[in-house]
């Protein structure tokens, strides 16, 4: 009976063990279900399969690009987890999905099943000679894992293949923590160069590497690193760090790193062309309507783009040739580099023809106020109700008239179409590389980069802008006796308030403008004959803005690098990046020389500057001038000579860096020595005046000559280009491009 009893308590435990297992398995295959996904995924290269099966599994994969390149997989199609899928992608490549730990996977060669060669626990320790070192961009420490402190991004070949794109700036920009900077997109404040602003947080703070070592300085205007420079042909992959890297590099790294890694042994001749064209149908009637709209009122500068349009044409070449010693311990490439690009303009492309802005539940074509509007400080200060305007006029003398000002459409300037959304650009680019290893402790390298790259940027007409003037508070005075000036404008402006007194002189009648006087307007810059203001007048007979700008530069490095053991490495070299640039500007308004035209004297209807008074010298005997009171039209060629001025600004900066003492990698022993200069033209007929200054030097601000003129004293006259600005930009009234451009 106990022996029984005993019995049937096994065989109760057996069943309850028997239930449990059973649950378990159920339960582990609900589990197993729960995390099978659908997956649809064509047949494509090996690198994009498993791309996207982490996107949709939400699982981290880890792969060396170079290990996966060149491979494809098979098509995936159904429900299943991310190892299933992953086997069946790996499926006869010679590798598989090993995983991490953590939930992820690494790819990396499959082991050999061979059980009679070495037990389980052998064959999982890798031999001395199959461990990889592995640099990682922001450590500078040699390592054998792909495990990095900071976020590392890789961005391979194959990456760049599926762009079709030539131009490493495009690769890098298509990253999502990369944000806008300096590229062929940019026309308004274009430097010419192509920079790269991890995280926001600035150009100066994103640091750019070519095999581990600083790549100079693409501008003396903005110092930052042109990737212009690099030749895309050669790029084997490129590593970005996001999460700083401060502590290793400086604080020129505190947005990230980007490390561009070059091919090292190609051999052969490898020619690569790229050719794309843009194309728009323009037919877009939300867009076109609003056009339309001010083209039926009668707006100035709106006109509708052309239908079915194809510009932007671009040819990219690249001729690469390389060769391996007979030893195979050796290499030398040169590669030869061509670009060329057209313009696109916003004029061209029906979203961008007219400058929308939004009124809440809509768009409107808006635009800039700088248009022809004007402010008078003495009717503001005199309490005046009518102290802003807005002129109209045929461009005939005597035709000009002021109306109120209310920023309606029609009253404000649509400078989109006047914009890049591509500059022409041409650029050439040359060089070599080389190296020869003779042992693993001494390794031979050495290479010579150059690039010259031409483009010209294009924006909206300049002119006289609010906040321009050379008078006190920026503001622009006229004489009120101009003769270019209407009636009607000429009592608006100096005839409206107490104590004007009506003139004649030479039998011309005019408002004298004695009540715009401090005392009497209430005006602190107020003078009796003159009228204080604020004008935005667009130099539309001028045309646009346009600023050729070029760089020219080269890097060139050698070096000698080995292992000497023990964990021990060694990297010495010197390398030396120089960047010339030049900046031809024309279109410009010369603020000091457009006071000097506004200043007429009524008796002779000449400049007060061009006239010889007391046996002095004139201080501008060229000055003619400036009708800007008859509307658009009103200016004439002989009045542009003398108002407009074309600038040229030369500089050049210099980075020469060394790595003079053998030191552990982790050390990164390093010493740069960079230099700048930065020099400005102003020309004028007869007349040319050079400024110059070292970088940086911040602070200095060149001296101003001021010449001795007639009533009224104002600021110095057009010869002279040096204006009191840090910018050192010449005296036009558009501000310098480093500065915050207007519109």
């Amino acid at each position: 009976m106990k022996g029984t009893a005993r019995d049937q308590v096994q065989r109760a435990g057996l069943r309850k063990a028997l239930a449990g297992g059973v649950a378990l398995a159920a339960l582990s295959i609900s589990i197993a279900r729960a995390q099978q996904t659908d997956i649809s995924i064509p047949a494509q290269l090996l690198a994009q399969t498993l791309k996207e099966i982490s996107e949709r599994t939400g699982n981290n994969i880890l792969f060396r690009p170079d290990s996966v390149s060149g491979l494809g997989a098979p098509a995936l199609n159904g429900k299943m987890t991310a190892q299933e899928a992953l086997a069946r992608a790996l499926a006869g490549s010679g590798l598989e999905a090993a995983p991490d730990g953590s939930g992820g996977f690494i790819i990396q060669r499959a082991r050999p099943k061979n059980v009679l060669a070495a037990s389980d626990e052998e064959a999982a320790q890798p031999s001395p000679s199959a461990a990889e070192t592995v640099i990682v961009t922001g450590s500078r420490i040699p390592q054998t894992s792909l495990a990095s402190a900071s976020p590392v991004v890789v961005v391979g070949r194959q990456e760049l293949k599926f762009e079709g794109t030539t131009d490493v700036t495009t690769i890098i920009n298509n990253l999502p923590e990369a944000f806008l900077a300096q590229n062929a997109n940019v026309s308004n404040g274009a430097t010419g160069t192509d920079n790269v602003n991890l995280r926001d947080l600035g150009a100066s703070r994103t640091l750019v590497l070519i095999d581990g070592s600083r790549l100079m300085p693409g501008d003396p205007v903005d110092p930052v690193a042109d990737l212009n420079t690099i030749p895309a042909a050669l790029v084997d992959r490129v590593e970005v760090e996001t999460g700083g890297a401060s502590a290793v590099y400086g604080s020129d790294a505190l947005a990230g790193v980007v490390n561009f890694i070059l091919r090292k042994d190609f051999e052969g001749i490898e020619l690569d062309g790229t050719y794309s064209v843009s194309q728009n149908d323009n037919s877009t009637e939300r867009w076109r309507s609003l056009t339309q709209a001010q083209i039926n009122q009668g707006s100035l500068g709106y006109a509708q783009s052309p239908s079915g349009i194809w510009n932007g044409q671009t040819a990219d070449a690249t001729l690469l040739m390389g060769i391996n010693t007979p030893d195979g311990k050796g290499n030398a490439s040169i590669y030869l580099g061509y670009r060329n690009m057209a313009a696109v303009l916003q004029q061209s492309r029906e979203y961008s023809e007219c400058t929308i802005g939004s009124t809440g539940p809509g768009n409107i074509c808006a635009g800039s106020s700088q248009f022809n509007r004007w402010l008078s400080f003495d009717n503001l200060y005199a309490g005046d109700p009518s102290f802003q305007f807005f002129q109209t006029g045929t461009g005939k003398r005597g035709s000009g008239a002021f109306t109120p000002f209310t920023g309606s459409p029609d009253q404000l300037f649509n400078f989109g179409p006047f914009n890049y959304f591509q500059r022409p650009d041409r650029r050439y680019t040359g060089g070599f590389f080389g190296h020869y290893e003779k042992n693993s402790a001494l390794e031979i390298y050495a290479n010579f980069m150059f690039t010259s790259d031409s483009t010209v940027a294009e924006i909206a007409p300049s002119g006289l802008f609010f906040g321009s003037g050379t008078g006190p508070s920026f503001t622009v005075y006229t004489d009120c006796g101009d003769p270019y000036m209407t009636p009607q404008e000429n009592y608006t402006l100096c005839g409206a308030l107490p104590g004007d007194v009506r003139t004649t002189l030479n039998g011309r009648s005019f408002w004298n403008g004695a009540g715009n006087a401090a005392a009497l307007s209430g005006n602190p810059n107020g003078m009796a004959g003159q009228a204080n203001l604020y004008i935005a007048r667009r130099d539309f007979e001028g045309g646009d803005r346009d600023f050729a700008l070029r760089h020219d530069s080269y890097r060139m490095q050698v070096g000698i690098k080995g292992d000497v053991g023990g964990g021990w490495s060694y990297n010495l070299y010197a390398q030396d990046g120089f960047a010339n640039y030049s900046q031809t500007s024309t279109g410009n308004f010369s603020a000091s020389r457009v006071q000097n035209a506004l200043e007429v004297d009524p008796a002779t209807g000449k400049c007060y500057a061009a006239e010889q008074v007391g046996g002095l010298v004139p201080a501008a005997p060229s000055c003619v001038p400036l009708d800007i009171f008859n509307g658009i039209g009103s200016i004439t060629p002989a009045m542009l000579g003398y108002a407009d001025t074309p600038a040229l600004e030369t500089g050049w900066t210099k980075r020469s860096s060394a790595a003079p003492l053998p030191a552990i990698w982790a050390n990164g022993v390093q010493n740069r020595l960079s230099r700048s200069r930065r020099q400005s033209w102003c020309w004028a007929p007869n007349t040319v005046r050079k400024v110059s200054r070292s970088l940086p030097t911040p602070n200095i601000r060149p001296a101003t000559s001021r010449a001795a003129r007639r009533y009224p004293q104002f600021p110095p006259p057009a010869s002279t280009c040096a204006k009191a600005s840090p910018s050192l930009s010449c005296p036009w009234s558009r501000a310098s491009r480093s500065s915050k451009m207007r519109r």
